[in-house]
């Protein structure tokens, strides 16, 4: 995955690995999900999603609204 070994943690079937940004765990899954791929880089963006129980929303879109003052994250309170 071309990355320090430091950053890499193996556990019950899954490889846990620290990134510094978003982007970074896209290029880092994408050589480990797609070791053909020429390239690895991408914008991310794109190509992940929000998703909530009755919602996907592209991060894109999020960060869109998020600059312009238009995002309302809205969170649900559990009723115990």
């Amino acid at each position: 995955m071309r990355i320090e070994a430091d950053r890499i943690t193996p556990g019950n079937g899954i490889v846990n690995v620290r990134v510094d940004s978003l982007n970074q765990a896209y290029t880092v899954s994408s050589r480990r999900l797609e070791p053909e791929r020429r390239s690895h880089g991408g914008r991310t963006y794109d190509h992940v999603v929000h998703a909530t129980e009755t919602k996907r929303t592209r991060l894109e879109d999020i960060r869109l609204k998020v600059e312009t003052g238009r995002w309302e994250l809205t969170t649900t309170q559990s009723q115990d």
